[in-house]
């Protein structure tokens, strides 16, 4: 991977963290994310903070989804969401993550692989730490 390639995928890691850090603020959850300055050496995924989630980055022109998914779900730990934030110059985030329709539905017991906007995850995100909190946020 040339210098170029890698210091755009810092960018994005940067990028995401940023828009995370800030969501927490305005929420009021006291958590930082920050990047993985070891996933090089050690492998692992590319933001570390929350410990429900690992976070896969890709800031890059050619798509690769499928690749890129599978090396997320690889990274993930037990108890953990893989979650992939990826996008190409010029175009908004997006995220895969695993989702399932409508909780009363019976295809809520099929992990479903989903592409969502950031908004959509952020959403999801916060009820996932009203969930484990049990607070108001």
């Amino acid at each position: 991977m040339g210098k170029m390639s890698r210091d755009k995928g810092a960018r994005g890691e940067r990028e995401v963290k940023d828009l995370l850090n800030a969501f927490f603020e305005e929420i009021g959850y006291n958590v930082q994310m920050k990047r993985n300055q070891f996933q090089t050496l050690e492998g692992g995924y590319d933001l570390v903070g929350l410990p429900f989630l690992a976070i896969e980055i890709k800031f890059v022109e050619q798509l690769a989804l499928n690749s890129w998914w599978a090396q997320t779900v690889e990274q993930t730990k037990p108890g953990q969401h893989p979650v992939l934030f990826y996008r190409q110059s010029r175009k908004p985030w997006r995220v895969r993550m695993i989702g399932a329709p409508k909780p009363d539905s019976v295809a809520m017991r099929i992990n479903l692989v989903i592409d969502i906007s950031v908004d959509d995850f952020l959403r999801w995100l916060k009820e996932m730490l009203i969930t484990q909190t049990g607070e108001e946020l």
